[in-house]
């Protein structure tokens, strides 16, 4: 079974890159990760695993653009585009140096890959729950690797464990690690709110608390997740902390829902607070072009301080709407 899921990869990207055997040379090898990298120390090792369903083919990026995935050099960054083929496969590229991994590469069926020269051992019976709780491990080193690639690759898991992990991750509160595991867990779909709520509760007034609002954001533009728009709601009118109400007041701007009428809501309550008022009028200012500016037209008009109005001013001074500017000009 094993060596039919590695010949269909390597059929897959051989005809994007034409992959021959002297350029990926494949090694099957019956071992789990911790005793591979014992044996092997230097080099590199490869595991597959199964995708979520609808997950977009992941591969490398270079200033912008996919490109191919050369384990020969450095890329740059990893990750997938929604129009991406989707994925049946996620396959962990994994190079050691050491005993230590320097580096995890998570790719999909559909992505370019090149080796020359390169022995790949294929680990044969890698499960999800063994993948999962080693890449929490290898977070934790401290060495020269990329602990982002890491938690990107956590979060491609299927196997319930790994939002589990993510959230410890996130919980530790860890300046170099914790923000970005709350980031890769708000990309998981379906199982982060409870963590998130958990998260706010658990964690301090900070960075990494304020992460959570860029979870729930994603959760809600990207997945329609009701339940997360509530949330960021709630954080947004209610939280004891202002800067992770600002915070969320600024998501609330910018995603591809029309959020007018509940900032709106929130501009009435809080339209003496200069601190939020000044961010509520700007997430007004980012709405769609067709809202903005008769909004922010409708505050100047409004019963709202002085301070309010010079903000809705400013904006649409700032905008290239002429209609919106002539009507500013009549009003002033």
């Amino acid at each position: 079974m094993i060596i039919e899921m590695i010949i269909t990869f390597l059929a897959l990207i051989s005809g994007e890159v034409m992959l021959n055997t002297e350029e990926l040379n494949v090694q099957v090898v019956d071992s789990t990760i911790e005793h591979q990298i014992k044996q092997q120390q230097n080099g590199w090792i490869a595991y597959s695993l199964p995708a979520a369903p609808g997950t977009p083919s992941m591969c490398c990026w270079n200033q912008g653009q996919q490109a191919v995935c050369d384990l020969n050099k450095e890329n740059n960054s990893f990750g997938s585009s929604s129009d991406n083929p989707k994925t049946d496969q996620v396959h962990y590229l994994v190079q050691l140096k050491n005993r230590q991994t320097q580096r995890v590469i998570p790719v999909g069926d559909h992505c370019k890959v090149k080796a020359d020269g390169i022995e790949l051992n294929w680990l044969a019976e890698v499960k999800g729950q063994q993948s999962v709780a080693w890449l929490k491990a290898v977070t934790h080193l401290n060495n020269d690797g990329d602990e982002n690639s890491v938690l990107y690759a956590l979060s491609l898991h299927t196997d319930p464990l790994a939002a589990d992990a993510l959230f410890d991750l996130a919980k530790e509160n860890h300046e170099e690690y914790s923000q970005q595991a709350v980031f890769w867990l708000g990309h998981k779909k379906g199982d982060a709110l409870p963590y998130f709520k958990k998260l706010l509760k658990a964690l301090p007034a900070g960075d990494t608390r304020r992460a959570i609002n860029m979870g729930l954001n994603h959760q809600y533009n990207q997945n329609n997740n009701s339940q997360a728009a509530q949330m960021l709601h709630d954080i947004a009118e209610n939280d004891a902390d202002s800067e992770q109400q600002k915070d969320a007041i600024f998501w609330l701007g910018q995603g591809h829902k029309d959020e007018s009428k509940r900032l709106l809501q929130l501009l009435d309550k809080y339209q003496n607070n200069s601190n939020l008022s000044e961010q509520l009028v700007f997430s007004l200012s980012q709405l769609h072009n067709d809202i903005n500016q008769q909004v922010l037209l409708n505050i100047i008009k409004g019963n709202y301080p002085k301070t309010v109005k010079k903000q809705a001013i400013f904006w649409i001074t700032q905008s290239d709407d002429s209609e919106a500017q002539e009507q500013l000009m009549e009003l002033l």
